[in-house]
């Protein structure tokens, strides 16, 4: 079965209850990323479809990670490589949602800061990077 991509939280649902019933499964994997992934990703993706009956990779580039306009503009945004390398690990369905979707209303209800830890590698050049919501 080749992999799926459902863009809606509605869709997720719908699909990762319909593997877990067609493959009669009850455990469940995520893989959350920003894209643009390499091997590491893909290890992390190959120990999740070991462990688990059903796996979701997530793709969302969260603009609350990128202090400046211009660093979120450029993060490379490679879904179909993303999506082949997924699919060559056996990942079953990749959510990747809209900002629109993740944030209705265009804010987060909760946000989290990273503190002085995110200060550190990424974060030192990135200033944000680890917070989120």
């Amino acid at each position: 079965m080749a992999i799926k991509l459902v863009t809606t939280a509605a869709e997720l649902r719908a699909e990762s209850a319909r593997l877990l019933a067609e493959k009669r499964g009850s455990s469940q994997g995520l893989v959350p990323t920003m894209g643009a992934l390499h091997t590491g990703h893909a290890t992390l993706a190959r120990t999740a479809v070991e462990q688990n009956d059903v796996v979701v990779a997530s793709i969302f580039v969260n603009p609350l990670q990128f202090g400046e306009a211009a660093d979120l503009e450029r993060y490379p945004r490679t879904l179909d490589a993303d999506m082949a390398l997924l699919d060559a690990e056996g990942v079953d369905l990749v959510f990747a949602p809209s900002v629109e979707e993740v944030y209705p209303g265009g804010e987060p209800l909760v946000r989290v800061t990273s503190g002085p830890l995110g200060e550190k590698w990424e974060g030192a050049s990135r200033p944000s990077h680890f917070d989120g919501a």
